[in-house]
């Protein structure tokens, strides 16, 4: 069995995707964030999912719901220990509520035909020209900030999709021209001066797709050897990486990238950890230390949902211990206190518990997963998927949880239950 059929091209599915992501930056002004495209895709859910689908997967997806049960649960109970206000438990409870519909609406669109899948990096791009040519109040709340973190919100998107967009779109012809276009794209967000993670983690997209180019030819070796060719890709990725960080400690030093990105460096390499990797990152980051300290004082049940913008206690410790960038402390106080989180694991583990965190782990395996599978045995949708996959990674240690999360798991699980499930019943699925 293939998901990607010689048959007719299913257009109303493929129109619906579309607009999902044209639709992605348009936000109605509900409790939470929740976009135009994310409504369309939920008001759809139904008419894909019941039937036939639904019977097809319901053992693996009663699986699902109960993994995002437990989460639900470390919410309940985070927030009934610490009576927290009701708009922030439902804001909490959206976020398990909205992953699992995703996961529904994708089981729905794509149980046959993954083809429709190929028009969303369109329907990302048209949105994220929309975001930088007419921002709404959360995208105007950056810019305003200016620096890199303006740049972070309006071009990144764009030119993130473009790329994203070009490479899926030339990936079936060849897929050195994703590697080039992921490569040109890392080399546009550092003359941008764009946050050095985003031109990072693109590199590395860069280098994912050259090993999957350079694998493909093996794609028919014996199940023995996936675990030899998983081992090689994560020494690859480690070499990457490590050259990556040293090549901008030498690019930043001798000011090849700029003023802001040479103080940053002096600013950040401070810290007790130096000018390690894992000293840069906290040196950006400490809210994700203070929310360690955090859940050190309350690991089982949490502090309760949407604390963590309140403790600025943890915050100022974390600074005091770490000795963090100067540049985020300021802004931290002009903001009016700190922040523990930044992190979609320990955000959620500090504000709703063990419960939270053990659900978030899991997911964060299965997601691991799936995107193994598409590096062992390649895809057409890997110039899409790769990206989001490694974009997810970064921000579950190190990045909030937002609107686009509810997207990536959503997706992700239903693109691990599709190609399990048929596995189990011992079909032959290709994926190319």
């Amino acid at each position: 069995m293939t998901l990607f059929p010689n048959g007719p091209m299913p257009w109303g599915r493929c129109l619906l995707i579309f607009l999902v992501g044209a639709l992605s930056q348009y936000d109605m002004p509900l409790f939470a964030r929740m976009p135009i495209g994310e409504l369309i895709a939920f008001a759809a859910m139904p008419f894909l999912v019941l039937g036939k689908p639904l019977r097809y997967y319901s053992s693996k997806i009663t699986g699902v719901l109960l993994l995002f049960l437990i989460w639900i649960a470390g919410i309940f109970l985070s927030d009934l220990v610490s009576g927290v206000d009701a708009v922030l438990l439902l804001k909490a409870f959206a976020k398990p509520l909205f992953c699992f519909l995703w996961f529904l609406f994708f089981i729905g669109l794509l149980s046959k035909d993954y083809r429709p899948l190929l028009f969303y990096p369109l329907g990302m791009f048209i949105a994220a020209l929309q975001n930088y040519y007419f921002p709404q109040d959360f995208t105007k709340d950056y810019a305003l900030q200016g620096g890199y973190v303006a740049i972070a919100f309006t071009l990144v998107p764009v030119l993130s999709a473009f790329f994203i967009a070009i490479a899926t779109a030339l990936y079936k012809k060849g897929h050195l021209w994703a590697v080039l276009s992921f490569i040109i794209l890392a080399f546009i967000l550092v003359y941008y001066q764009a946050p050095r993670s985003a031109a990072a983690i693109e590199l590395i997209n860069a280098t994912i797709i050259f090993y999957i180019w350079w694998n493909q030819k093996k794609s028919n070796a014996p199940s023995r050897l996936i675990s030899k060719r998983i081992i090689i890709f994560g020494c690859l990725i480690f070499l990457t990486s490590w050259a990556v960080y040293k090549i901008y400690l030498y690019a930043a030093v001798n000011y090849w990238l700029g003023e802001y990105q040479y103080n940053k460096y002096f600013d950040q390499q401070g810290t007790i950890f130096g000018d390690s990797p894992i000293g840069l990152i906290l040196g950006g980051r400490p809210q994700v230390f203070a929310a360690v300290l955090g859940i050190m004082d309350k690991p089982f049940i949490g502090h309760g949902s949407g604390t963590g913008v309140m403790m600025s206690d943890y915050f100022f410790d974390a600074v005091s211990i770490v000795d963090t960038d100067v540049e985020i402390l300021n802004m931290m106080i002009r903001n009016g206190g700190g922040v523990a989180g930044h992190s979609i694991l320990f955000e959620g583990w500090l504000e709703n518990g063990i419960l939270a965190g053990i659900a978030l782990c899991m997911i964060a395996v299965i997601i691991l997963k799936e995107f193994l599978h598409l590096v062992v045995n390649d895809s057409r949708l890997v110039p899409f998927l790769i990206p989001m996959a490694t974009s997810f990674f970064w921000a579950f240690l190190f990045s909030p949880f937002g609107v686009t999360t509810r997207f990536f798991i959503g997706l992700f699980l239903a693109l691990s239950i599709i190609r399990t499930t048929h596995q189990t019943q011992s079909q032959s699925l290709r994926f190319t």
